[in-house]
């Protein structure tokens, strides 16, 4: 199998993406991988399944990384209608979101451009971030399903959206990276990711990622 990063920064976060979809690096090659901070806050989850395809993955897409600038250009705010029903706030890198009010949800998003591509491959958007939850389901507060988690939107419409389409999404848990996929879908231009709170408690996150994986198909 072959594998090609774009460019990255970090020699060190190129070779953590190529040995996470299960390739080396090429003979004669030393990279200085050992973690710092700055390989945490750029940390990439990629799909596991492009392991028997050609692929090329790009540079983590998102602004913002430590939630500095909250509903100032970069990750926006918004939320059911009525009064803020949720607190939104970061510190040291850690993103907070906590049920204050009555409405429902709430969502802290980012819109990204999709970058140039080759439409030789398959084009894949992987979203990832170390999450924490407490995330409570009783009591029921309203129709919707009480989760929070991961956003991925990949077209305009919000009926293509995930919403903590994933595990786990309620209950306690600690730290840990979560990933959802979507396919870059014909004619969209752009993608929108961030996360969701529909329950009670809180949520946490910290060291976003949203990277474009285009693969070829298998042989």
């Amino acid at each position: 199998m072959t594998c090609v990063a774009r460019v990255f920064g970090r020699a060190g976060l190129a070779l953590a993406l190529l040995t996470l979809i299960g390739c080396a690096p090429p003979s004669g090659v030393v990279v200085d991988d050992t973690p710092t901070d700055e390989d945490d806050a750029e940390s990439t989850a990629v799909d596991r399944s492009a392991a028997g395809a050609d692929c090329v993955v790009s540079d983590n897409l998102l602004a913002d990384l430590a939630f500095e600038e909250i509903d100032k250009g970069g990750w926006a705010y918004s939320q059911h209608t009525g009064d803020r029903s949720f607190r939104v706030s970061s510190e040291q890198g850690e993103l907070a979101i906590t049920r204050t009010g009555v409405e429902p949800w709430m969502l802290l998003k980012q819109k990204v451009a999709l970058p140039q591509t080759n439409p030789e491959l398959i084009g894949t958007w992987v979203f990832s971030a170390e999450l924490k939850g407490q995330v409570e389901t009783d009591p029921v507060l309203d129709g919707f399903e009480h989760v929070a988690g991961l956003l991925l939107q990949p077209a305009t419409s919000p009926m293509s959206a995930k919403m903590a389409d994933h595990a786990p999404n309620q209950g306690v848990w600690d730290w840990q990276r979560i990933e959802v996929t979507a396919p870059v879908l014909p004619g969209s231009k752009v993608v929108q990711a961030g996360f969701v709170h529909q329950a009670g408690g809180s949520l946490w996150a910290r060291n976003p990622s949203l990277v474009l994986m285009e693969c070829s198909e298998s042989d």
